[in-house]
């Protein structure tokens, strides 16, 4: 690595830390406006009926695409160079409403949610900075 590229790269990371900064901030005011909250992760009327819930059925519920729906038309977009971060995004949370379709109903290993949860946040963060990158290149 180039002491260039080493600049760039301590200068990334700073920025990042400001972003994180600035989630921990709304996280704080949340809290202050709504106390803790302590929700179910997906709708348990449609996991505790009879037979449980498909993931097919928890993703039109909240109206978001299948992970694998999600994750074709991410591969589609890149291959035709059109990916967005809202296409990488979208294909997380329809991973994540998986995961908690799936963890909800014991058909998977706790921790699958909080993994997927944190790839959300992880690009939502990439996203912020990309952002930052634009404006400061204008």
């Amino acid at each position: 690595m180039t002491e260039d590229e080493r600049k760039q790269s301590e200068l990334a990371y700073a920025h990042r830390w400001e972003v994180l900064q600035e989630v921990n901030s709304e996280r704080v005011r949340q809290d202050t406006k709504w106390g803790e909250q302590n929700h179910p992760d997906v709708n348990r009327g449609l996991t505790d009926g009879e037979g449980g819930c498909s993931v097919l059925d928890m993703a039109a519920w909240y109206g978001v695409p299948t992970p694998s729906s999600a994750r074709e038309d991410c591969d589609i977009a890149a291959s035709d160079g059109r990916c967005t971060w809202a296409h990488i995004l979208v294909e997380e949370v329809a991973e994540a409403v998986e995961a908690a379709t799936l963890e909800q109903q014991d058909d998977i290993d706790a921790g699958a949610l909080r993994k997927e949860l944190v790839q959300v946040a992880a690009v939502t963060v990439a996203w912020i900075e990309a952002i930052d990158r634009r404006k400061a290149v204008r």
